[in-house]
C-alpha cells in the first residue's frame, strides 16, 4: 500500500474558483473519501456560490475555525485547489501595491495643493 503525501500543509496561501485563503485543515472528513482542505477564504471575489461557506464544521464537526473572518470557510478537495501562492509572490505583491499606494498619495498630495493653490489664485483676483 502507497502513502501519497501532499505538498499542501496547513498555513500555506492558496487560489481556487472561491478566491484565496489559507489552508487551516489537512485530513480525513466524515463527508467525503481522501483527504480534504479546510480553507478559510480571505478574498470571496471569486466566490461562484455562497451557499458552501462555513464556519470550518460541517453536520455539527468542528475541523477547524476561522480566525481573520467569521463563515468564511470552504472545504475543498486538492484538485479543487487552484494553486499555492509563495511567500515569495506574496511578498513581492505586497511590495507593489504598497508602491502604488505610495504613488498615488504623492500625487493626490500635488492635486490637493495645486487646487489650493488655484483657489488662492481666484481669491485674490476676486479682490
Amino acid at each position: 500500500m502507497s502513502v501519497t503525501v501532499s505538498p499542501l500543509k496547513e498555513g500555506d496561501i492558496v487560489l481556487n474558483g472561491s478566491g484565496f485563503g489559507i489552508i487551516r485543515f489537512v485530513g480525513c472528513v466524515h463527508f467525503g473519501q481522501g483527504d480534504h482542505y479546510g480553507v478559510e477564504l480571505v478574498d470571496l471575489t471569486g466566490t461562484k456560490s455562497l451557499t458552501h461557506l462555513c464556519d470550518g464544521s460541517k453536520d455539527g464537526k468542528r475541523y477547524f475555525k476561522c480566525r481573520l473572518m467569521e463563515n468564511h470557510g470552504i472545504f475543498l478537495r486538492e484538485d479543487e485547489i487552484g494553486q499555492v501562492v509563495s511567500p515569495e509572490t506574496l511578498l513581492n505583491k505586497l511590495g507593489q501595491i504598497y508602491w502604488e499606494n505610495t504613488k498615488l498619495k504623492e500625487q493626490q498630495s500635488e492635486l490637493i495643493k495645486s487646487l489650493q493653490e488655484k483657489e488662492e489664485e481666484q481669491e485674490r483676483s476676486n479682490l
